[in-house]
């Protein structure tokens, strides 16, 4: 978990805040986001032989022909990249992608259809060039050249590319007990509520009706520990299960199954918290003070499963087909 984590630990609010949190909604902290909340990366590796062409000798090169100036291509959900100016005509090039030994310079970015390495037969001039596909913008984060001999052509080359994946609408988070949620808006941080008594404001707000339902006891018990254990400074176990041994019969002592809460409970109250996780928050939009404690805490929660709106999400139907059959074609 320490070296290749699938989450971040989040200030968690329950709360009924907007209505934008409603059945299985969540609201994040807009700002958080933008300081590298949930921000992940999908890594892609590929690997090209050109000693599997049969019929051609193959080998790693530039193309000769210039690139040409064109507008600067746009993203799927409006992402843009700056460009460098060639002219007092404004027309915009890329730097060059491929480098003269035919693949890609290491931090450069490639949009959808570009070429990212390009493969030259000495037999005939012909060009083979490997394009990116899909709907995100890649970034060559790494090339590595396989059994390539001293003064001889590179044939056999690994080029693992780097997709950003950051939280956008429409996204699913989950916390280790099964608490999922999907984005349903990132709130401005001076809108978000804040506690009277820190002013700390929470970087994720979740529907307090999730937990009678799915009974997640150990998301509260771990908020209440994770809690306690950020004001101590200490790592501390979260997990809902300790002390669960008791006497079986075989003679051991019962174990007390609340020590764990009682410790922690104190813990907070030795900082001048309240003992039971509650807080008096006060809302970011009127300044008033909620009649009632709210409770917040650390949660673990992992970043994004199942759903990633930026590999197309799921259709939904525009209208209910009686047939019982799947999305028509009428699909948003």
């Amino acid at each position: 978990m320490d070296e290749f984590p699938n989450g971040t630990n989040a200030i968690v609010c329950v709360l009924a805040y907007t209505g934008y949190d409603m059945e299985d909604a969540m609201i994040l902290n807009k700002s958080s986001v933008e300081r590298g909340f949930a921000h992940a990366s999908l890594y892609k590796t590929e690997t090209i032989n050109l000693a599997k062409e049969k019929g051609v000798n193959m080998k790693f090169k530039r193309a000769s022909n210039k690139e040409r100036p064109r507008d600067p291509p746009v993203g799927a959900f409006g992402a843009e990249f700056p460009r460098v100016p060639v002219d007092k005509s404004q027309a915009f090039v890329d730097p060059p992608i491929i480098d003269p030994d035919g693949l890609p310079r290491i931090g450069a970015p490639v949009w959808t259809g570009e070429s990212y390495y390009n493969a030259v037969d000495t037999l005939s001039g012909k060009n083979k060039s490997g394009k990116l596909k899909g709907e995100e913008t890649a970034v060559v984060d790494q090339v590595a050249i396989i059994g390539h001999g001293k003064g001889g052509d590179i044939t056999h080359a690994n080029i693992k590319l780097r997709f950003n994946r950051n939280p956008v609408i429409g996204d699913k988070f989950s916390s280790r007990h099964g608490q999922k949620g999907v984005l349903s808006r990132l709130y401005d941080d001076v809108d978000m509520p804040f506690s009277e008594a820190t002013g700390m404001r929470p970087d994720l707000l979740i529907n307090p009706h999730a937990f009678p339902s799915r009974m997640t006891i150990g998301m509260l018990i771990e908020s209440l520990t994770g809690k306690a254990g950020l004001l101590k400074g200490e790592f501390v176990d979260s997990s809902p299960f300790q002390g669960a041994d008791s006497d079986g019969g075989d003679g051991r002592e019962p174990v007390d199954n609340l020590a764990i809460c009682r410790e922690f409970c104190e813990a907070l109250e030795e900082a001048g918290f309240c003992r039971n996780g509650g807080e008096t928050m006060v809302c970011g939009v009127s300044g008033e003070l909620f009649q009632v404690d709210t409770y917040i805490g650390c949660v673990y929660y992992q970043v994004r499963f199942l759903l990633f709106v930026s590999r197309g999400g799921r259709a939904r139907r525009a209208h209910p087909d009686p047939s019982g059959g799947g999305a028509s074609r009428e699909s948003v």
